[in-house]
This record gives structure tokens, sequence and C-alpha cells, in this order.
């Protein structure tokens, strides 16, 4: 099977793993090997796409096979139970096109339903707690015999019941208490990167270098307001009381250039504050262009000469 990790990930995602680090969470390379192997930490989750296109699993092993005589694929069917012959499974019900219908093996049954979907299965066959086992007429089992079987699917109960409560559970999120703290310490620690980026330059370089096409095409890499921005309003409090701070601490970092004459530079916070809401809305802009659209370089240069010669004040 084709797995790879992500080419260009978002800088969301990259922002997160400094948050994790920021707090002593350990950071990997990929999930799989030693994350899985030790207790758990974060990653950025590795991709199944090729040549630009998402490779599903059905895709992938089933589909070249669907000649095959031994291989039927049904639609639309919906396992409900599985079968017994006393201690054995011989089979499964599913509903197909709305009407019960068995199907025997011959020799054995695989459940292959998700970490969710399989132990309710098992759980409608009789199999799990007894507290969660419903016996009725068509149910063949009587008795649970382990109580391991639903924990899959009581953890997905309690994920789901925490995030709508807000609150983080369980491996990485278990360090945050709540998914707003998460967002907000992942967005101080991509405008620390901006800012330990931007340190020492005068205004009119970085203004420069920021509209810069390197800049615009690193979207892992950029400055965390234009990566941030548009989506930092829908956030909760403390994501954007995060984001303003790091506003005003990156104009307070950027200095007037040497020799050059202080209104020019943006020394003042007027002149600061109007030209960073230029740059980052060109940032922003020029990325939601195609890649081959010259409106995407216009943009850019179109800012960068008006930020050279502003106009007149009276």
């Amino acid at each position: 099977m084709y797995v790879a990790p992500a080419h260009d990930p978002m800088p969301t995602a990259t922002l997160m793993l400094e948050a994790a680090r920021s707090i002593g969470v350990p950071t990997f390379d990929s999930p799989n090997g030693a994350m899985m192997e030790g207790d758990g930490g974060a990653a950025i989750n590795d991709l199944r796409i090729r040549d630009g296109k998402r490779l599903s699993v059905f895709r992938s092993y089933t589909y070249p096979r669907m000649a095959q005589p031994n291989l039927t694929v049904l639609t639309g069917a919906h396992v409900a139970r599985l079968l017994f012959e006393e201690d054995r499974v011989v089979g499964v019900e599913v509903v197909l096109n709305g009407q019960p219908r068995q199907f025997r093996a011959e020799h054995e049954v695989v459940l292959s339903l998700s970490a969710v979907n399989t132990p309710k299965v098992l759980m409608q066959s009789g199999i799990g707690p007894a507290s969660t086992c419903r016996v009725s007429a068509r149910t063949t089992r009587t008795t649970c015999r382990s109580a391991a079987s639903g924990n899959t699917a009581r953890r997905s109960r309690t994920s789901a019941m925490a995030a709508r409560k807000r609150r983080c559970t369980g491996g990485f999120y278990k360090h945050f208490g709540s998914k707003a703290d998460l967002m907000a310490e992942a967005a101080s620690c991509g405008i620390a990167q901006t800012l330990a980026k931007s340190d020492g330059a005068d205004f009119t370089s970085f203004t420069q270098q920021y509209l810069s096409r390197r800049h615009r095409d690193a979207l892992g890499q950029g400055c965390t307001l234009a990566a941030l921005g548009t989506d930092a309003g829908r956030q909760p409090e403390p994501v954007r009381e995060v984001f303003a701070d790091g506003l005003e601490r990156l104009l307070a970092a950027l200095r007037p250039a040497d020799g050059e004459d202080a209104a020019l530079a943006g020394e003042t916070r007027t002149r600061q504050l109007a030209t960073i809401a230029q740059v980052v809305g060109a940032i922003v802009l020029s990325r939601a262009c195609p890649d081959d659209s010259p409106l995407a370089d216009d943009i850019l240069a179109a800012c960068r000469a008006a930020i050279a010669s502003p106009p007149a004040v009276s």
C-alpha cells in the first residue's frame, strides 16, 4: 500500500505540532512506527495521495480484482448481525434494498467495519457487555461473553460527548483544557515563529520579503497572520486575543530602516497597521488565485509598488 508523509502540510497542522512540543508532548515525523510503539505523541498524518489523487483502500485492493469469480461486491448492503450455529459464526444477516437476507460462509467470516461499527455488529449479535446487549427474538445469542467488545464504541461515544462539551480527552488532546486552548497555543507558537524571522528587520525590508513569491508559496513556513487571519475571526475569544497580542508584538518588533525617513519606513503605528493590512491581504488574495494565474503575481507587484510610493500626505 502506498503511504507517504504530507507533501505540503497546512500551517495549522505544523503549528499544532509546535503547540504540542511547547508543552512537552513528544512529536514525531510520522504517526507510524515509533509513535505507535511508544506512549503516543503528536504527528502529522501520513496520506494516501499520488499524482494529486486520493487513493482509497477499495481502489487499491478490491477494484483490480473485481473480475475474479470468487469475489462479489454488494453495494447498499447493511450488515445487521452475525449468524451462529452453536458457538460458531457461519454467516451474516444483511439488509439489502430494504429486505433482510442471509449469506452463509463456507470457511470464515471476517468483520472489518471500522472502530465503531465492528463492535456495534458484535453487540447486535449478542457479543459484548451484558448491560449493552439486548436479546430479541431474532438474536441467536443469549449470553454476552466479553466485556471488552464494546470498549471501542464506548470510547467513541465518550469522545463525541466530550467534543460537544468542548473538552479534550485522551492522547494528544488530554494536555489541553479545550479545543480553544489548543488553537490558542498553536497560534501563539506560529506568531512566535513569525517574530523570530522578523527579529531585527526594518519595516521596509520586512514588507518586501513578505510580498515575495517565496513567502506566498511557503504555506507551511509562512506568516501566521496570513495563514490564520481569515479564520481567526470565527474562533473563540482566547484565539483572537492571542492573534491580537501577536500583531501588537510584531508592530513593536519592527524598526525603521537606518537612514530612511521615519514616516516612509513605517515608524508610526497608523502607517505600520495600514501597511501590514495591505501585505497580509495581498498574500491571502494571491494564494487564492490558481498557481498559473498572472493575477497572483500582479497582486504582489501592485502592493509592493503602492508601499514603495505612498500617496502624498497634505
